[in-house]
């Protein structure tokens, strides 16, 4: 994956360069590009654009040439668990912070953690997935500690 400023703008272009062809094949090209992660294996883009008005949020992309975009029905920070599903916290100001899971085939989500039992504060965005997906760690701000968190 190649990400590249389009002169001294605000403009990003992704594509898909291939070491064997040394051809690229692009993706996409926006505005305000922020927070490109890849999935496991590679098939799939998460990213978020801002300052867009009604086009601001998160997005899901196809590591295909023409695939197109689809937008996520939440806003949140996220982690890939593996190819299939994202970790995230609902941006909900004013609750209580929690984990969800989403799956980007069938786009449901459902919840990871409960915020009433298990309240916790995330210092810095700093959290990750294990690798096996099966658990995440997260630095509590409530304590300062590394909390470690079990998924289902």
């Amino acid at each position: 994956l190649l990400s590249q400023r389009v002169g001294q703008t605000n403009v990003s272009t992704l594509a898909i360069y291939t070491i064997s062809t040394k051809k690229s094949a692009p993706l996409l090209t926006a505005k305000n590009l922020r927070n490109v992660s890849i999935a496991p294996g590679g098939a799939t883009l998460a990213y978020y654009l801002m300052w867009q008005g009604d086009a601001s949020g998160m997005y899901l992309l196809p590591t295909q040439p023409n695939a197109s975009p689809v937008k996520l029905p939440f806003f949140g920070s996220w982690r890939w668990r593996d190819a299939q599903s994202l970790v995230y916290i609902p941006y909900t100001p004013g609750s209580a912070p929690s984990f969800v899971l989403y799956d980007i085939h069938s786009g449901q989500s459902r919840p990871l953690s409960d915020p009433n039992a298990q309240p916790f504060s995330i210092l810095n965005d700093d959290w990750a997935m294990a690798p096996n997906g099966r658990a995440l760690t997260l630095w509590n701000a409530r304590d300062r500690a590394i909390w470690r968190l079990s998924l289902p």
